[in-house]
């Protein structure tokens, strides 16, 4: 692979990331401002988000070793 495509990858995937992680977040504090909406599934939601994050930072320390 040459070096031209695997940095337009590398600049695709770092979007595509910074996409996601910013709508999770804003699902997040929706979730938690919006009184209507505590319940068992946006409980269910926070949690799995959080675990997310701590399975991501894991995975980010083990690469960067």
């Amino acid at each position: 692979m040459s070096p031209g495509v695997a940095t337009f990858i590398a600049v695709l995937f770092i979007g595509y990331l910074v996409l996601g992680l910013t709508g999770n977040f804003l699902t997040i504090l929706a979730l938690l401002r919006c009184p209507r909406v505590r319940n068992v599934t946006a409980a269910f939601i926070i949690r799995y988000w959080n675990v997310a994050v701590s399975l991501l930072s894991i995975a980010m320390i083990t690469i960067n070793r």
